[in-house]
């Protein structure tokens, strides 16, 4: 098929599958939703994906009343087909360099929507080439003379009846990919297009029939989106990796290669090297880890918005920050996990057979969509010097995310708690490091924009650091809430894989603030290698039906 015709056949296979949808799965369960349409559609995407996963969701948290009694049901029932417009050539991340104007005329009630130079044009949203009729668009709102920055609005761009473009917009398909080709991305430009000032979505701010502005209550509402797509994005990276793994261990109890006992007749299978279970095992535990905070975050998010939407600003600050650093971490770290699981595949990792290449194509993309990694480090980072700045004038100690975190949970044992020690030490240790820096250069005559950009890379680091941390403490939450033994018994083992694996992977840290010093680190490496066979223990225990298969 040419890809024009890729994307029309999976127009048709994705209008039949929602057609279908209600008489297979319950239509409230986002978990049964996406596992039905991976099996219809794939993983590459489709040509509704945005529609389904923005507009209900940018509807129910930006418009007022009447808005949503106008567009919610439209968009629900895919009446109209809605793209979310925001990148542009010039600008991504950086909302307030955004290039599109919405200059608004009080004489006729209407804003005038335009593009005026080439980098303003909308480039990478997708759906947009072939399949939407509408988009929610990010411009920047000027009214009687002034501007207010980036805010939302829902612009018609194709006729209902035609789907052609509607005069003054000019529009397409940017083409071929690195992956997820059945997801129409589009670019999109205005020659001063006008709309009715209700087409301003205006839960939060608003623009009076004379031209006047009325101010959010909370500058980072805009951002209540974005951080709704983060939160599910953690969740399906966690999924993603427990692809990759399976397909790796799988290929791995098949594929045998040399003899450990060279007495033995049969070669070996290359799952009982430690090489290949290093390779894998610690990729998988990670998998566990970015599910349970996936979900933590999800269910954050979900209460943060519910506030917003009913008027209360909650801890969106919070929300923003995290979610702006786990998924920067968690997609990184995605991207490595598949990589290593192709490489303990061999050659037949390389071959799209083996389904791996498809997957890292799709996941790496996660790397700069929806914010691109070290902006959102960076964004994180911000957070971490204000709360710094906070201990420092208070002379306290500030818990930040404490909100996030059950700090009254049961030890599993000490050496749990020894490794969260040594994860927060270091998370203070690196925000405090790189904060006393940074005002030692403003002490020093630098202005504070070039203090931070001198300090971006150790900011950087105290992003990943306080990451860790967070995701080590909601692991070892998630599985002390488990109940039934057999499973504890399984995912105590993953976790401390987990946890062993961490500690490696930043002994140099920990060694340089005094926390690991060469006895200990040979003493977690050994425990690692000790849990890397995890997998046999796991195998006894289903021989022996204290544990069913589907628990997991």
């Amino acid at each position: 098929m040419t890809r024009k015709e890729s994307i029309e056949n999976a127009q048709r296979k994705v209008i039949q599958m929602k057609k279908h949808l209600k008489n297979v799965v319950d239509s409230s369960n986002d978990s049964e939703i996406n596992y039905y349409t991976s099996l219809v559609m794939g993983l590459a995407g489709h040509p509704l994906l945005v529609h389904d996963l923005f507009g209900p969701s940018v509807i129910l948290s930006n418009s007022n009343e009447s808005q949503l009694k106008n567009w919610l049901p439209k968009v629900q029932n895919s009446e109209i087909i809605v793209a979310y417009a925001q990148t542009e050539l010039g600008h991504g991340t950086n909302l307030k360099m955004l290039e599109t104007t919405a200059t608004y005329d009080p004489n006729i009630e209407q804003f005038e929507i335009h593009s005026p130079t080439i980098t303003s044009t909308k480039f990478w949203p997708g759906n947009l080439g072939i399949s939407a009729n509408y988009v929610i668009l990010q411009a920047q709102l000027f009214t009687l003379g002034k501007c207010y920055g980036p805010h939302l609005f829902i612009v018609q761009i194709r006729d209902l009846e035609t789907h052609k473009a509607l005069p003054g917009i000019r529009i397409g398909d940017i083409g071929p990919k690195f992956e997820c080709n059945l997801m129409d991305n589009g670019y999109l430009s205005f020659d001063h297009v006008r709309i009715p000032r209700t087409h301003m979505l205006m839960k939060h701010c608003q623009v009076l029939n004379d031209g006047t502005y009325i101010k959010p209550k909370h500058t980072k509402l805009g951002y209540s989106t974005m951080v709704e797509v983060r939160a599910f994005l953690l969740e399906k990276n966690a999924m993603h990796i427990a692809q990759a793994c399976t397909i790796a261990i799988r290929y791995s109890c098949i594929r045998r290669q040399g003899k450990i006992d060279p007495t033995k007749d049969i070669e070996a299978k290359i799952l009982e090297y430690q090489t290949q279970q290093f390779r894998i095992f610690p990729h998988l535990a990670r998998a566990f880890a970015y599910l349970a905070t996936g979900r933590r975050i999800i269910d954050f998010s979900r209460n943060v918005l519910k506030d917003i939407r009913s008027g209360r600003l909650g801890l969106i600050n919070e929300l923003h920050a995290i979610s702006s650093g786990l998924k920067a971490v968690i997609t990184f770290n995605t991207s490595l996990a598949i990589e290593q699981c192709r490489l303990a595949c061999g050659g037949h990792g390389y071959s799209l057979a083996s389904g791996l290449p498809q997957l890292y194509a799709i996941v790496v993309a996660g790397c700069t969509y929806e914010g691109e990694n070290l902006v959102m480090l960076l964004q994180m980072a911000r957070y971490l010097m204000k709360k710094e700045r906070t201990r420092i004038e208070l002379k306290q100690d500030v818990n930040i995310f404490d909100e996030l975190l059950d700090n009254d949970f049961c030890e599993i044992d000490a050496s749990y708690k020894e490794s969260l020690d040594m994860f927060k030490a270091l998370a203070n240790r690196k925000i405090t490091d790189v904060y006393d820096r940074l005002e030692i250069l403003k002490k020093q005559g630098k202005k504070e924009e070039y203090a931070w950009n001198e300090c971006a890379v150790d900011l950087c680091r105290a992003s990943r650091a306080y990451c860790r941390n967070f995701i080590a403490h909601i692991f070892v939450q998630y599985v002390n809430q488990i109940q039934e033994p057999a499973l504890r018994h399984l995912l105590e083992e993953i976790l401390k894989m987990f946890l062993n694996f961490e500690i490696t992977e930043c002994s140099a840290d920990l060694i340089e603030i005094g926390y690991m010093n060469g006895q200990k680190l040979v003493k977690v490496r050994n425990e690692l290698n000790e849990v890397l066979p995890f997998h046999q223990k796991y195998l006894g225990t289903l021989k022996n039906k204290k544990l069913e298969h589907s628990k997991l």
